[in-house]
């Protein structure tokens, strides 16, 4: 399965655990943040494209936010603000619903941790 685009900007770099690991169909690769917040990443679709919702794949996220735009002037919307459980350790899985939203650029932007650190395994574009 292809990615539906790119990763083009991270807030924090990790060469074990980089930002191109959320869209990285191995379950063992994952984006792992510092101990600030907030921190962001920026994914750049292929081509506009209408989404339903995401599925974002992580560990101790307790915040975050979903910004959406259009085209490539990073003119983005918030979509959703979404709190998390902690889930005791364990991988969190959270659906966020775009609601048809049209997209060029996804913006996640963990607002706060469980822990000095998240990690993002997974985002997951659920289109028509």
């Amino acid at each position: 399965m292809k990615p539906l685009g790119h990763v083009i900007s991270a807030t924090s770099n990790d060469e074990q655990f980089p930002a191109e690991n959320v869209l990285n169909i191995k379950d063992n690769n994952f984006w792992l943040t510092t101990g600030i917040f907030p921190q962001c990443l920026i994914i750049s679709l292929d081509s506009k494209t209408i989404l339903n919702s995401l599925k974002l794949v992580s560990a101790c996220i307790k915040s975050f936010t979903v910004e959406t735009a259009p085209d490539d002037t990073a003119n983005y919307q918030t979509t959703v603000e979404m709190n998390v459980d902690s889930g005791n350790n364990q991988v969190q899985i959270t659906k966020c619903p775009l609601n048809g939203a049209l997209c060029k650029q996804i913006k996640l932007s963990i607002l706060s941790a469980y822990d000095h650190f998240a990690a993002v395994y997974k985002i997951i574009f659920e289109q028509n």
